[in-house]
C-alpha cells in the first residue's frame, strides 16, 4: 500500500474501522500512515452499505459487515461496477 500511495496520484483513501483491540504490525502500518500524511490525504472509514459514484464507476462497499477481532477479516470488501 505504501508503494502505491508513494508512486501514484491518490485522491481518496478508504479503509474499514477496525476494533481497538487489534494491533496491526506497527512498523508497516506506520509507514502507510506516514505516506498518507505526506500527501495530506484523509482516510474515509467505510462500512457495509456505503456507496461511491465516480464518473462511470460505482463502488459498493460490501464489508466488513461488523467489527472483527482479526485484522484481515476487517479488510474492505467491495464491488466495482463500470457503467456502460
Amino acid at each position: 500500500m505504501k508503494k502505491i500511495i508513494d508512486n501514484f496520484e491518490i485522491k481518496n483513501i478508504i479503509a474499514s474501522k477496525f476494533d481497538n483491540n487489534i494491533n496491526p504490525d506497527f512498523k508497516i502500518y506506520e509507514s502507510v500512515l506516514d505516506s498518507i500524511n505526506k500527501k495530506n490525504l484523509i482516510i474515509k472509514n467505510v462500512i457495509s452499505g456505503d456507496k461511491f459514484f465516480i464518473r462511470d464507476l460505482n463502488l459498493y462497499i460490501l464489508g466488513p459487515a461488523k467489527q472483527y477481532t482479526n485484522l484481515n477479516n476487517s479488510s474492505v470488501i467491495f464491488k466495482l461496477v463500470l457503467k456502460t
